[in-house]
């Protein structure tokens, strides 16, 4: 009889990867939602621990109304505790996922801040592509030499024609004999003194009336030919 051979068992493949990226912003807003949830039994559980403590000590220890109380609060505190725990667990979830967007969010402004630059330098590569470094040196040179002949153009406008040669020591002896009338200087041989120019001169005060002068103009003043009774007295 025919013996069937064994096979070997073939492992099972992965299944496939889910298509598409899980959303992290979903993942944020249900992590959101959970807390705020959570947080809403959380504050229901304080007031009904609040109110069976109340009831605790509204009774009587050791009747059945207070060993009820009792029974309610404890299961209320466990109840309360169970969602502080939940709570700090979404919380810690919810900064991670926080710091994981903020990481993915970076990522995203250096890529396009690399794209951009990428960009930019193949531009400037395309314009200087266009200009010659030689050329700009011509144009440099260029522009020197046209500058250098601007300058000269306006340096010869700029010059004094004189017409007919002058001598100097003319001109100075000429302004030497001004000089000395204006000062008054005269030829020492002469004998006569050197006269002193009147911007130079004191200028001469004017007399001081007397005393019996001020006193005529001030009679005179009061009015002429009146009498005066001092007067016929002395």
């Amino acid at each position: 009889h025919g013996t069937s051979s064994s096979k070997q068992p073939a492992y099972a493949a992965p299944p496939p990867p889910p298509r598409g990226a899980p959303d992290l912003g979903a993942a944020q807003n249900r992590v959101a939602m959970r807390s705020s949830q959570t947080e809403a039994n959380l504050r229901k559980c304080e007031q009904e621990v609040a109110t069976h403590k109340a009831a605790m000590q509204a009774s009587r220890p050791g009747t059945a109304a207070h060993n009820a109380a009792k029974q309610r609060a404890l299961r209320s505190l466990k109840m309360l505790k169970m969602y502080q725990q939940q709570l700090n667990e979404q919380f810690a979830l919810q900064n991670n996922l926080d710091q994981v967007q903020f990481a993915k969010e970076s990522l995203t402004d250096a890529k396009q801040h690399v794209d951009i630059l990428q960009g930019t330098n193949k531009q400037m590569k395309q314009e200087m592509n266009k200009l010659k470094i030689a050329d700009v040196e011509n144009l440099a040179d260029d522009m020197q030499d046209l500058f250098e002949d601007a300058s000269e153009m306006q340096e010869a406008l700029g010059r004094t024609y004189q017409v007919g040669d002058v001598d100097d020591s003319a001109i100075s002896a000429e302004l030497d004999e001004f000089e000395s009338e204006l000062m008054g200087d005269l030829n020492p041989a002469s004998g006569a003194a050197v006269q002193t120019p009147a911007y130079l001169r004191p200028q001469a005060q004017p007399a001081r009336p007397s005393a019996d002068a001020e006193l005529e103009a001030l009679e005179a003043s009061m009015g002429a030919g009146a009498q005066q009774p001092w007067k016929h007295a002395s």
